[in-house]
């Protein structure tokens, strides 16, 4: 008959929880590599989310608000001359905030400028399309971003190349010429 004193069956007792809180040692360690790789893929999946949404509103503003500037300067009633590449990028830079890095910076978004809306890239030196002929007619802006995304942890591992497109058209009739 096998000794079943006391002490006996505490020692069995804490041979028992030993075993226990090692299993739940691999289990919590199975369980929280899980449950982090979720939590970073959420986290990741939020900043590439607000990377796109900042990046398409950085275009659209900057577009826009190069052709709402050459729209005063070809007004009869305003002055100045419309913005430039330079003055294009620095729209798009201050639109862009703080979590992306600026045009011309290390890893930062490059600017495109479109000779027409189907996105043949521009072969000139300036941002304004005078187009009577083809379709879109008149002064316009076609501009797009593109900017490399890496997630979070996972740098190493993948990359997200984002690309967005737009056209703003300068009302009235301003005549912009890409010499600037």
């Amino acid at each position: 008959m096998p000794n079943s004193s006391p002490q006996t069956l505490r020692a069995r007792f804490a041979t028992l929880l030993r075993a226990r809180s090692a299993a739940a040692a691999v289990e919590f360690a199975l369980m929280g590599l899980a449950t982090f790789a979720f939590f970073f893929a959420i986290l990741n999946l939020g900043l590439l989310g607000f990377t796109l949404s900042t990046l398409q509103r950085a275009v659209e503003m900057a577009s826009r608000t190069a052709a709402v500037n050459a729209t005063v300067a070809g007004s009869s009633t305003g002055s100045g001359v419309c913005p430039t590449v330079s003055d294009v990028t620095g729209y798009f830079n201050r639109y862009m905030g703080h979590m992306i890095p600026k045009v011309g910076a290390a890893n930062g978004p490059t600017l495109t400028f479109y000779t027409n809306a189907s996105g043949t890239p521009a072969s000139f030196s300036g941002p304004w399309v005078n187009s009577t002929s083809a379709a879109p007619t008149g002064t316009y802006i076609a501009l797009g971003a593109s900017y490399t995304w890496s997630p979070i942890g996972f740098a190493e591992l993948a990359s997200i190349p984002l690309t967005i497109k737009t056209i703003a058209f300068a009302m009235g009739s301003p005549s912009c010429s890409n010499d600037d």
